[in-house]
This record gives structure tokens, C-alpha cells and sequence, in this order.
């Protein structure tokens, strides 16, 4: 049961990744916004700056990845860094260029980064289930090898 439940949630929170690649991920003082594309691919670049968010992609590829595999190894520390990440995603953060060059904050999340830290959220929910799988009465250690 917690099985499908689980693939039932990750497959929600990859829909809701892909539709927030094609959206506007957050907004700048400017007016201009950036689609989450050009947020994922550039967004590797903020590390550099010691803003680590993005870094969240990563985390959530492994609870994906675990998801659809025959393990049910609950991951606690890719759980808690991953939701940590997405929800710093509410403060602001510079990537929005500024006048003369330079380097401005942005006004916040818009449609694409609310549905990115959803999927997020999402994935960490669906994962935080393998736990309550491996507590269920009668689980033993064969069941976790089916």
C-alpha cells in the first residue's frame, strides 16, 4: 500500500518539476522573470556565491531515483536537506541584475519556483513513507528484500 502511495506521490512531484521548468521561476525589481530552465541550468552557478538552493535538484533526484527502485531504504539526511533547501527558497536571494551591471535581489518566488518547492515537498513526503513501511506490524527483514 505505501508502495503505490509512494510512486503516486512522486509521479505528482515530477509533474509538477517539468510544469515548473516551463513557468517563470521568480521575479525581479526589473519586471523580467526567469523560466525554471534557465534557473536549472544556470542555477549551479549560485553555489559559487554561498547560496546552495539549488543544490535541492540534486536531493531531489536521489529521492526519485529511490523511489522507483526495489529498496525501501529511507533516506532521513537527503529528506531533511532537501525540505531545508526548498523552503529557503521563500527568502530573497541576489540573480537578478541590477543597474550598471549589477547584482540585484529578487522580488520573490513566482508560479514555476511555489510549484518547484511543492514537487519538492512532495518527493521528501513520498520518501518520509518508506519509514512507515519498515514499521508496519509483522515487517521482516525478507519482506524488505521482495
Amino acid at each position: 500500500m505505501f508502495t503505490q502511495t509512494r510512486r503516486t506521490l512522486i509521479a505528482l512531484a515530477l509533474l509538477l518539476y517539468a510544469t515548473s521548468l516551463v513557468l517563470p521561476a521568480f521575479r525581479c525589481n526589473s519586471g523580467k522573470s526567469f523560466d525554471g530552465f534557465l534557473v536549472l541550468g544556470l542555477g549551479w552557478i549560485s553555489i559559487s556565491s554561498l547560496d546552495p538552493r539549488w543544490l535541492a535538484n540534486v536531493g531531489f533526484a536521489v529521492l526519485v531515483v529511490s523511489s522507483f527502485g526495489k529498496s525501501t531504504r529511507f533516506h532521513p539526511g537527503t529528506i531533511g536537506v532537501t525540505s531545508i533547501l526548498a523552503l529557503c527558497s521563500f527568502a530573497p536571494s541576489l540573480g537578478c541584475a541590477g543597474g550598471a551591471g549589477s547584482v540585484d535581489t529578487t522580488l520573490g518566488l513566482a508560479m514555476g519556483g511555489y510549484l518547484w518547492v511543492a514537487a519538492l515537498l512532495i518527493a521528501c513526503l513520498a520518501n518520509a513513507l518508506a519509514s512507515r513501511q519498515n514499521e508496519e506490524p509483522g515487517y521482516t527483514a525478507e519482506r524488505l528484500r521482495e
